[in-house]
């Protein structure tokens, strides 16, 4: 019997997730690829864990974008992160091979209700926009002068044709 129950202690720890405690905000910052705050707008799974998009607020390192997508394993027993949809977070995230964002319970990612202390140690970051529907004044005046042009090339294409 006491066989049986070694057996499962080890096999239940064999299966967990195992490592170091994540440093100080500032190192993790440093160490980090990418690093922002956002709300877990939705979470799908892929394979052998999930990704989750965030609607990204603020952003400290290696975020531009309004919308991100992170992976993350799909238990904690893989160090995975379980995200909710509709909270929001900061995120310690890191490339992977491919290029992807990754994170997990190894980084300092938290609940951004948590992480007052990363906010403080780390500051207020950059404010990220979101995309701006419709045309912008810029791209509205470029289309205005392409069809002045062309209306000009008409006018004085049909001006010659009848001379």
């Amino acid at each position: 019997m006491r066989l049986i129950l070694i057996i499962a202690i080890v096999a239940g720890l064999a299966n967990a997730c195992s490592c170091l405690p994540p440093g100080t905000p500032l190192e993790e910052l440093n160490k980090s690829d990418a690093v922002f705050s956002g709300k877990a707008a939705s979470i799908a799974q892929d394979g052998y864990g999930y990704i989750v998009t965030f609607e990204a607020e603020r952003a400290w390192k290696g975020v531009d974008a309004p919308v991100v997508k992170v992976r993350t394993a799909q238990d904690s027993a893989a160090c995975g992160y379980a995200f909710t949809t509709g909270e929001k977070y900061l995120v310690y995230a890191y490339k992977g091979d491919d290029g992807s964002l990754s994170t997990g319970l190894c980084s300092r990612t938290a609940p951004l209700s948590d992480a007052a202390s990363d906010v403080a140690a780390i500051g207020s970051g950059t404010a990220i926009t979101p995309p701006k529907e419709g045309m912008d004044a810029g791209t509205f005046a470029a289309l205005g002068l392409i069809v002045l042009g062309l209306a000009l090339f008409a006018y004085f294409l049909f001006r010659k044709m009848r001379a």
